[in-house]
């Protein structure tokens, strides 16, 4: 009888296990190709720190230009803020709220913009690229020029997280 209960005890702590690495836990950003929905990369994200942001080469301005956003907690995308180097016509559109120079950027601050995902049309002349965390990724890692990316956030498992990292998650 003693060994049908260690089995027993076995088993439950098994599936208890299962459970929990099935239950969605983990708070991540992802890139995932538009025309085939393929996930490219994900990365987690710190529950203290929901901030990444988007850079790339304004083809008007030929300026660079940086947009920083916060990921919130039912997984939309809240636009902190927009910097860039030099300004015209409708730059900046003043839908921040507050407007200001630092160092060589301009800064605009305070928007009410938020988003379920970030559609990307990638360029190399843009050289478009993701920062989090001080790390950057240039999206033309992932897809060819002229290539379309969704940028968005979600909670996955422990159990997809690792099959990820056993693929070969790219940049993880």
């Amino acid at each position: 009888m003693g060994y049908a209960i260690r089995i027993g005890v076995a088993l439950l702590a098994l599936s208890a296990g299962l459970v929990f690495a099935c239950r969605p836990s983990l708070f991540v950003l992802t890139l995932t190709e538009q025309n085939s929905g393929k996930l490219l990369w994900m990365k987690p994200v710190d529950a203290d720190n929901r901030i990444f942001s988007l850079q790339w080469m304004h083809s008007v301005e030929l300026e660079q230009w940086r947009e920083t956003f916060e990921l919130t907690d039912d997984y939309q995308i809240h636009l902190l803020e927009s910097r860039f180097k030099a300004y015209g016509a409708g730059i900046p559109n003043r839908e921040g709220r507050y407007f200001r120079k630092e160092q060589d950027w301009f800064v605009e601050s305070g928007f009410d913009r938020v988003f379920p995902e970030l559609p990307i049309g990638v360029s190399l002349f843009a050289f478009h690229r993701l920062i989090i965390n001080g790390e950057e990724y240039p999206l033309t890692d992932w897809v060819n020029d002229g290539d379309y990316v969704t940028v968005d956030s979600r909670k996955i498992s422990l159990l997809q997280w690792w099959k990820y990292q056993f693929n070969g998650g790219d940049h993880a």
